[in-house]
């Protein structure tokens, strides 16, 4: 018999699965902004420096900053 506690459902949600799974009562527009600010946060976060967050993002250090600014990463 498979229990609650088999699947995980039991335990708190990372704080970032919380954001994702929050975005899904949001209506289109808002899921997109919130996803693209964890998005672009994330990508900050894992690389040393603004230009490898862009390059990993497949972006150009411009159009990486200006979409940073766009969704208030900083």
């Amino acid at each position: 018999m498979i229990e609650r506690a088999d699947l995980g459902l039991g335990r708190d949600l990372d704080p970032n699965l919380a954001r994702v799974a929050a975005l899904m009562h949001s209506t289109h527009d808002e899921a997109v902004a919130g996803f693209e600010t964890l998005y672009f946060r994330h990508q900050l976060c894992a690389h040393r420096t603004k230009i490898a967050a862009a390059r990993a993002a497949g972006m150009t250090g411009e159009g990486f900053r200006l979409a940073c600014r766009r969704v208030r990463v900083f």
